[in-house]
């Protein structure tokens, strides 16, 4: 049988003033800068790990009174590996 992978998540989805949210922002934008992102809820905790270039989804959406900004980026852990390219 092949490896099981233990899920680690953390997810919020509330009403959040916006000066909050400008400083949540802020330490997401810190942490990508750094290639860690940490996320902390009640007693659960996940590390993530940037590489140098990952996939990313921007959307917006305005819809019979209703907006939507979305962000999502996603990448493969390990996937920091270079290829070195030579000349014989």
């Amino acid at each position: 049988m092949g490896k099981k992978d233990t899920k680690q998540k953390v997810e919020m989805k509330s009403q959040v003033p916006v000066p909050l949210l400008c400083a949540m922002l802020r330490d997401f934008a810190t942490g990508l800068e750094k290639g860690k992102i940490i996320l902390e809820q009640d007693n659960n905790k996940v590390e993530l790990s940037l590489p140098q270039i990952v996939e990313a989804k921007v959307s917006g959406q305005k819809k019979e009174g209703k907006e939507k900004f979305s962000m999502e980026l996603a990448w493969r852990s390990g996937s920091n590996k270079v290829i070195k390219v030579t000349s014989a």
